[in-house]
């Protein structure tokens, strides 16, 4: 049991969904490669769906738009067994 559900559990709050989305690795690489940020306002752009009006700048502010840290398709693959490990296995 993940440490998550276990302090739901504890703190008398029932499970009453879960929810398992299938999405295949390179579908996850792509949407991460594409995403882009407004950091002061946590506005997300995606160069595949949501591209702003001017690449690399905010639509409202015209400031630049930055990577999260997080958003590495490298960190990605080395993550995701682990992620896979915790929930699957425990």
């Amino acid at each position: 049991m993940s440490s998550d559900l276990a302090g739901f559990r504890k703190q008398g709050y029932p499970l009453n969904l879960v929810v398992n989305l299938d999405v295949p690795d390179d579908v996850i690489i792509s949407r991460i490669s594409d995403r882009w940020v407004h950091l002061p306002s946590g506005r997300v752009y995606n160069l595949s769906y949501n591209r702003p009006r001017v690449d690399g700048l905010d639509d409202e502010t015209g400031e630049q738009l930055t990577k999260r840290p997080d958003d590495n398709p490298v960190r990605h693959r080395v993550v995701t067994p682990d992620w896979f490990d915790l929930i699957f296995l425990t």
